[in-house]
């Protein structure tokens, strides 16, 4: 399935003011997504995720050249559409905060003011931007306002977002991308983000670590789920990855799912238990082994491939039809497979 996505007046395009970029994805990939944005620092809430996910299933139809709307979010009462279009506009917003901005967590911005005692907030004269991200490689900041319809491209719900993400100056003295984004139908779901380099707002500064707590956020979503899939392996002794250590395909093998079926739909939503036990620090030493069993899966998009070495043709007939692992080690996969405890 595709998306395809716009991209205006960004600096790393330029001399063009807008680069089209078209996207391959899963409706596993959306849902994944949609997971990572949005809860509350003290009590994460599983329900809230569960919501989310089924929101995306009964809004979507998965087609060859996209995502068109079901009759369920088309004929839906306002109210119902209202929040859809929320969810499909936030869960893009991150879809391309990670996939062409670099930045992999969103922490909500009035999660500073309650979080971090930051009381400059309330000054603002519009609406607040959704988010604030932090890219730990490259030491950026992004602020981002994340929009939604179920109708065409809207310039005012544009021009809207920009306003919001304007009142931010910087953060902790940093000038950060401001961007706001917008999903939206045309036939299929589509997007446009707008980048903004407007230099008035106010400035905030704190000093945790947007990313660590974001993965704590993840991890305590989870962590009170008792249902387990101890006996499901990744890969059996009759697969063999290439391009994978030794001591990757043994840590691959011990893999086990935490997690529930969501009622309603033919999913399982869960979390590779080695995660759940990591520190911030060992997580940042395993992206190498989620990445590892991505690609080896080939659930990681063409572009991050093509920095990899060549990919052998055996990989590309592992892909796994129902089944997505995210970078933090989230699971969105059909029952069916757990049924079968082994996915060959």
């Amino acid at each position: 399935m595709k998306i395809e996505i716009k991209y205006k007046d960004f600096q790393k395009y330029k001399p063009a003011t807008e680069k089209t970029i078209i996207y391959d994805t899963t409706i596993e990939e959306l849902v994944a997504f949609a997971s990572l944005y949005g809860y509350r620092v003290s009590n994460p809430n599983y329900s809230e995720l569960v919501r989310k996910a089924i929101t995306i299933f009964n809004a979507l139809d998965a087609n060859v050249d996209g995502f068109s709307k079901t009759n369920d979010y088309e004929n839906g009462v306002r109210d119902e559409k209202v929040y859809t279009s929320y969810v499909i506009g936030m869960t893009l917003c991150a879809f391309i905060a990670r996939k062409e901005l670099g930045f992999n967590e969103l922490l909500h911005l009035d999660l500073f003011e309650k979080h971090f005692n930051i009381k400059v907030l309330p000054t603002l004269t519009k609406k607040s931007p959704d988010f604030i991200a932090y890219n730990d490689d490259k030491d950026e900041y992004l602020v981002i306002e994340a929009k939604g319809t179920v109708g065409g491209y809207s310039s005012s719900m544009i021009t809207d977002g920009t306003e919001q993400v304007s009142q931010i100056a910087a953060v902790n003295r940093k000038t950060p991308l401001k961007v706001v984004t917008l999903s939206y139908f045309n036939k299929y779901l589509m997007a446009v983000a707008q980048n903004s380099e407007t230099i008035k707002g106010v400035s905030i500064e704190y000093g945790a670590n947007v990313n660590k707590l974001q993965y704590e956020i993840t991890q305590n979503i989870f962590k009170s789920i008792d249902e387990r899939y101890r006996e499901f392996k990744i890969i059996n002794d009759d697969i063999v990855l290439l391009n994978i250590s030794e001591e990757l395909k043994e840590k691959i093998k011990e893999i086990s799912f935490v997690g529930q079926s969501i009622s309603g739909t033919d999913y399982f939503i869960g979390i590779a238990d080695f995660v759940l036990e990591d520190t911030y620090d060992e997580y940042k030493n395993n992206q190498k082994l989620i990445y590892e069993i991505r690609k080896a899966f080939n659930f990681i998009d063409d572009k991050a491939l093509e920095k990899e070495s060549q990919i052998d043709d055996m990989q590309s007939k592992n892909k796994i039809k129902g089944m997505y692992i995210g970078q933090e080690g989230i699971i969105i996969a059909k029952r069916e497979l757990f049924r079968n405890k082994v996915i060959w």
